[in-house]
């Protein structure tokens, strides 16, 4: 039974090479981390962002889980902690602070509407409220409104009804009484609603400044709109205007806030030509944000849009998208001293799920079991996948919160669908949800592929994925009693197609779409 925590840290012995050592201290939910200050030069510790809120040093949930739920040695440890230490300090990216704006225009039926939300939320906000129909004194009524999102702003284009013209009125007070359905106020509110179109209070001024059909356009921008009515179309797609039950998304999206640019494009790799306007657009397709652009610069990402949920690092065919927190460079590199047991099992889950599943199993050990900490599963594509079980690896386990609906269904079933043809196995890489994880550890599985993997260089993903197959095949004769296979990669239109006859060399053609 635990009654305390451990922490591995990576700190400096004077060898030149960071050595892990372990200490063993009490956890209170209610006391932040601390490190004993006997350790004044440590390089990296493990533990979970929400036990060790206060530490400024680089943090491995990975470290933590193999330490505790692992049967790695000491040495084995430390070879985990200096590659999470590679890791972390190879990833660097841009953090931009978004300034505040509290403009917003909110478009209502009614003026007592209007009130009602300026009296309620006036005090936060800067409001500009606009009518979509009727007239009101203290509100513009726009006709013919037409709504346009550009970037990050919401571009309103309407017309206003202007029957007096304040630049010719001297406030002589004639039109006033003149009027005989008492249509105009001292402060020139002209209610037209009301207006029978006499022309008496045309007569009765001597300044020729009413106009009762005079009318104006005017375009105005706004980085944030807020419907109260559901009679004016909208663009399709849009994520600054709001309704009224999304107020919290209004409220985030005005407020001061911090941006990390996280996942970018490389342009020299993306299959998309920006001066031709053609080429791949699989990334546009994947992205449910409506956080890619591709213009004649080639493919952007709004890092105010993007929640860096993976879908179009997966699949982008040649890595040209990728998230900075763990890119393919450092990807495969990682496991270079990473001992994986033949046969054994890959556990990779973002940090909050890992945590749930070590606080459940702290009392137990899971042999031959590596738990890594992946910032963006929903990014791993097939080349991440088999490249793992060329280490060695006799299955991959995702952890999700919903085992049937989340990215990277689509890589994940064609690094299987390949291991399956090739080697004639069960399929190796699964999604599973933390309460389910701990069965599934216990079984042995062995791969195929076992050690053969020592190349690990990345020149490119597809070079990657191309090389991990070619020396599988060469490795591995197909299946008994087929003479051939014929493989078919799809990710969207672009494809890879593996011709590989029995026992010789895979051949490969790749190609993109046009």
């Amino acid at each position: 039974m635990h009654n305390g925590f451990t922490s591995y840290l990576l700190s400096y012995d004077g060898s030149g090479t960071p050595a892990l050592v372990e200490h063993n201290h009490p956890l209170h939910p209610d006391k932040p981390f601390s490190l004993d200050s006997a350790y004044d030069q440590i390089f990296l510790t493990s533990g979970f962002s929400s036990l060790c809120a206060e530490t400024t040093l680089p943090l491995s949930p990975t470290l933590q889980l193999n330490g505790d739920l692992g049967d790695f040695s000491l040495d084995q440890l430390g070879m985990i902690g200096r590659a999470e230490l590679d890791r972390h300090t190879g990833t660097q990216y841009r953090s931009l602070i978004s300034k505040a704006n509290p403009k917003v225009i909110v478009l209502g039926e009614s003026a007592d509407e209007l009130d009602e939300f300026i009296d309620t939320y006036g005090g936060v906000l800067e409001i500009t409220g606009l009518l979509s129909r009727g007239m009101h004194p203290e509100f513009t009524t726009a006709g013919e409104l037409n709504i346009q999102q550009k970037k990050d702003r919401v571009c309103l284009d309407f017309l206003v009804r202007t029957p007096v013209n304040l630049s010719l009125c001297t406030y002589c007070g004639n039109c006033g009484p003149a009027c005989p359905e008492q249509c105009i106020d001292e402060y020139l509110f002209l209610e037209l609603n009301r207006c029978t179109f006499c022309n008496a209070c045309l007569t009765a001024c001597a300044a020729d400044a009413i106009d009762l059909h005079g009318v104006e356009r005017r375009a105005i921008e706004t980085p944030a709109l807020l419907m109260l009515t559901t009679e004016v179309e909208l663009p399709e797609g849009s994520d600054v205007i709001f309704d009224k039950e999304n107020l919290p998304g209004l409220f985030a999206s005005i407020f001061a806030g911090r941006i990390d640019e996280t996942v970018l494009c490389n342009n020299q790799l993306c299959q998309y030509s920006g001066q031709h306007d053609r080429g791949c657009t699989l990334c546009i397709q994947a992205c449910r944000h409506n956080a890619i652009q591709q213009d004649s610069t080639g493919t952007q990402i709004d890092q105010q849009r993007c929640l860096e949920c993976g879908a179009c690092i997966a699949i982008c065919p040649t890595g040209a998208i990728q998230s900075l927190h763990f890119t393919d460079r450092n990807f495969i590199p990682y496991w270079k001293n990473i001992a994986i047991e033949p046969g054994g099992s890959i556990v990779i889950g973002p940090e909050h799920l890992l945590h749930t599943f070590w606080w459940k199993n702290r009392n137990r050990t899971f042999p031959r079991t590596f738990f890594l900490e992946h910032p963006v599963p929903g990014s791993l594509t097939s080349m991440h996948f088999l490249f793992l079980l060329s280490l060695g690896a006799g299955q991959v386990l995702l952890l999700t919160e919903d085992a049937e609906h989340q990215v990277p269904a689509r890589q994940m079933e064609q690094a299987n669908a390949l291991y399956t043809e090739l080697f004639d196995r069960p399929e190796p890489i699964r999604r599973v949800e933390p309460g389910t994880l701990a069965p599934l550890l216990l079984p042995e599985f062995r791969s195929p592929l076992t050690l053969f993997n020592k190349d690990f260089s990345c020149t490119g993903r597809r070079e990657k994925l191309l090389s991990i197959l070619s020396s599988s095949c060469c490795r591995y004769p197909a299946p008994t009693g087929s003479a051939r296979n014929f493989f078919l990669i799809s990710a969207g239109s672009t494809a890879t197609r593996a011709f590989v006859p029995n026992a010789l060399p895979v051949s490969v053609y790749a190609g993109c779409r046009p």
